[in-house]
């Protein structure tokens, strides 16, 4: 059985820690109380989305899900 996704808004969430803020994957994780693996497998699907950060406006949550989990 698949593990369960997070919801679409802590993954931002996530990535604006780590991406805009400069936290760390462990602080973020503390903060969003995830694992640091959970929040580097994110990034590691964020980085290899080819998608840019910041997200440009017209980029909806749909658009994010899909290019990280398809």
């Amino acid at each position: 059985m698949p593990a369960e996704r997070i919801p679409m808004r802590q993954v931002f969430e996530a990535l604006r820690l780590v991406l805009d803020q400069g936290r760390s994957q462990r602080e973020a994780g503390r903060v969003l109380g995830l694992s640091q693996s959970t929040i580097n497998e994110y990034l590691r699907r964020f980085q290899a989305s080819g998608l840019a950060w910041p997200l440009a406006p017209e980029v909806d949550e749909g658009t994010v899900a899909a290019r990280l989990f398809t």
